[in-house]
């Protein structure tokens, strides 16, 4: 090996090196970045109780089955809308943190496979309480009017 030979294979290594989005393992490309923000802006949202602001990435085309075979369990854009506000409502403090596995974008619909962790300060009519959930999941989007908007997963 020559003295040039090792400089130039270390440059060839480290310059197809990908960059990630902060504090994940998502490669950082246009689009996964926009569902991502996405899901932050969500993130957010539910932490600040603001139905408004979750739902504003929600679509109208929204569905959700609960993983389930049952019909009696699934839900769709105007329980979504329903469940928020009575949950926010009871809420008086909310944390949540989320960890993205992985983003998929392919044409109009991605994927994000997430790690969540939440805790939340609720008051029942018996006083209040600390309720608390760990999760993963998949949440789901399409692309409508060239927003990133989930269609389920929440």
């Amino acid at each position: 090996m020559t003295k040039l030979t090792l400089p130039l294979l270390l440059i060839t290594l480290t310059a197809c090196g990908h960059r990630y989005i902060k504090g994940t393992r998502v490669e950082d490309t246009r689009e996964n970045h926009a569902v991502f923000d996405v899901i932050e802006d969500v993130r957010a949202g539910m932490e600040e109780r603001n139905g408004e602001r979750v739902l504003a990435h929600v679509s109208p085309q929204y569905f959700e089955d609960m993983g389930t075979t049952e019909p009696n369990d699934d839900y769709g854009y105007e329980q979504l809308k329903s469940l928020v506000s009575e949950s926010f409502g009871a809420t008086k403090e909310m944390h949540v943190i989320l960890d993205v596995h992985a983003i998929t974008v392919q044409d109009d619909k991605a994927w994000a496979d997430v790690r969540y962790a939440s805790r939340a300060r609720i008051e029942l009519p018996s006083g209040g309480t600390w309720d608390t959930h760990r999760e993963f999941n998949r949440i789901e989007l399409v692309r409508e009017n060239d927003k990133w908007m989930i269609v389920s997963g929440l």
